[in-house]
């Protein structure tokens, strides 16, 4: 090797160094954005699946988020904290955030994470129900403000049971078990993991039926109206950490039940029945606006709300970062403003 040879590589080294000098400069700590925290709040059930895995395979973290998950009784509840500021993002039913939208509340929808038939219905047998139209006369429990009422009166209507002909009684998810094996009501409306419990612990004086009639409801990533708006570069983070998680359950789906069900205390079991009741999917559909318009009329005929028209849902939305990061996942006929 001569010596201009040398002197050549030497120069390509130097310079070579010096841009790394000034690389590690722009991201030394003082120069980096930190780490954006964002609290999540949801009902501990598989419908958060995606976050579950996008959190455990390190995807927010990629998106330089630390992702905290608390837990609520209820979707309600979830939705509930996130609204009094306790969590950023708020995981509910459709009917959960169409009850606060009739009720006028500071809510926004992001997209929808899984949707589910996972409600059942649930009645003693030394109490006389052995068919649906034995529940007529008897006190059904259920968390109220949840899809579970709404859920009951359709389950009712479509086998010719008045609604007036059954008792319905508050119940917190964490009372229903005990509700029914000591006899406060007669049967109970309620999610999974809760229904699988209260069938394994009352046996054969128990039984179960699908409460929603084929029609799914939606388990959906809710926020603050104002939080929304001021955090757009967040929440287009948090869902591009969902898009990589989605694939994920797509191509190694025993890898992302096995996280799951470690997350839940699940058995092998159990998660693999709970998973075939559930699709999980980043989007938003017209079917979801479809389902909250009829929940909203069934809460403007039960005098559930002060409002007395159905508001245009799609104006409560959202759509701006999840058409971003996954084009073609919105797809619903936008309205013309809200009321």
């Amino acid at each position: 090797m001569n010596r201009n040879t040398m002197i050549a590589i030497a120069a390509v080294v130097l310079i070579a160094f010096a841009g790394i000098g000034v690389w590690f400069l722009v991201q030394s700590p003082e120069s980096r954005p930190s780490t954006t925290e964002i609290t999540v709040a949801t009902y501990p059930n598989q419908l958060p699946a995606l976050i579950y895995v996008a959190r455990d395979r390190g995807f927010f973290a990629a998106k330089g988020l630390n992702v905290t998950i608390r837990y609520y009784d209820t979707g309600a509840a979830s939705v509930d904290a996130m609204l009094a500021k306790e969590a950023d993002v708020g995981l509910a039913s459709e009917y959960v955030f169409a009850r606060n939208v009739m009720n006028g509340r500071n809510i926004t929808a992001l997209g929808s994470v899984a949707k589910t038939r996972d409600i059942c219905l649930i009645g003693r047998t030394d109490r006389g129900i052995r068919a649906p139209a034995d529940l007529a006369g008897k006190k059904i429990g259920l968390p109220t403000r949840t899809a579970t009422e709404y859920y009951l009166s359709r389950y009712l209507q479509l086998n010719g049971i008045p609604s007036e002909d059954v008792t319905v009684v508050n119940v917190p998810t964490a009372q229903i078990s005990d509700a029914l094996a000591n006899g406060t009501v007669d049967g109970v409306v309620i999610v999974q993991p809760v229904a699988g419990a209260v069938m394994s612990r009352l046996g054969t004086n128990a039984i179960m039926w699908p409460a929603q009639g084929g029609q799914s409801y939606f388990w959906i990533l809710t926020g603050r109206e104002e939080w929304a708006k001021g955090h757009t570069d967040e929440i287009t983070r948090f869902l591009e950490a969902l898009v990589p998680a989605e694939n994920y359950l797509a191509t190694d789906p025993q890898g992302a039940k096995s996280g799951v069900a470690r997350e839940l205390g699940y058995d092998d079991a159990y998660i693999e029945q709970v998973w075939s009741e559930s699709q999980f999917s980043l989007s938003l559909d017209q079917s979801f606006i479809t389902a909250m318009e009829d929940e909203a009329r069934w809460m403007i005929a039960n005098n559930m709300t002060d409002a007395e028209s159905i508001p245009d849902f799609t104006q409560y939305i959202s759509t701006e970062s999840l058409e971003r990061v996954k084009p073609g996942s919105v797809y619903f006929i936008v309205g013309r403003g809200r009321p």
